[in-house]
């Protein structure tokens, strides 16, 4: 639904990950599981996020590194599995058509080595106030779904949030 130049989206998705707390913790877990491998590929990756956002701010256009590749590639998940596992996503018409590239710009690359589950649920709260607020109407539906065993986003804190959500 657009209004007022606004559109209703799914704005965050907060899921479990067996070891990811941070995008910097799970980067430090990779490394560390076969070092001579991922740290030449860590120094790929962060080379192009380093020249991405340098051309960013001299023209002004994303620059963009692989979302997923073999290990000790440059791409941003590069875990054994992920290749086949991220690409088996897209299906294999829609790859071949060109209409799908796996690409990922290098400040999206920034917020997942910064990204913490928990802090999305936050984010999520506050963004939601304010669409509310900005239209002026009663706030869009929203679905929280939280694990009772779920420690990196216990569901304390997601019951929280659903409680902050203004006019809910």
């Amino acid at each position: 639904e657009e209004e007022e130049g606004i559109i209703d989206i799914i704005k965050a998705v907060v899921s479990q990950v067996p070891h990811l707390a941070s995008g910097l913790e799970s980067i430090s877990h990779t490394v560390a599981s076969d070092p001579a491998t991922y740290v030449p590929a860590l120094c790929k990756t962060l080379g192009g996020m380093t020249k991405g956002a340098l051309l960013r701010l001299l023209r002004g256009r994303p620059w963009y590194l692989p979302l997923h590749g073999l290990p000790g590639s440059a791409a941003a998940l590069q875990n054994a599995g992920d290749d086949e596992g991220y690409g088996s996503l897209c299906p294999a018409e829609t790859r071949e058509s060109g209409r799908w590239r796996n690409a990922l710009t290098s400040d999206g690359g920034l917020r997942i080595m910064f990204y913490r589950p928990l802090n999305a649920v936050s984010s999520f709260v506050k963004w939601n106030n304010e669409i509310t607020k900005r239209r002026r109407r009663r706030p869009p539906p929203v679905l929280f779904v939280a694990a009772e065993g779920d420690t990196l986003c216990p569901a304390k804190y997601v019951e929280r949030a659903a409680e902050r959500i203004e006019g809910a």
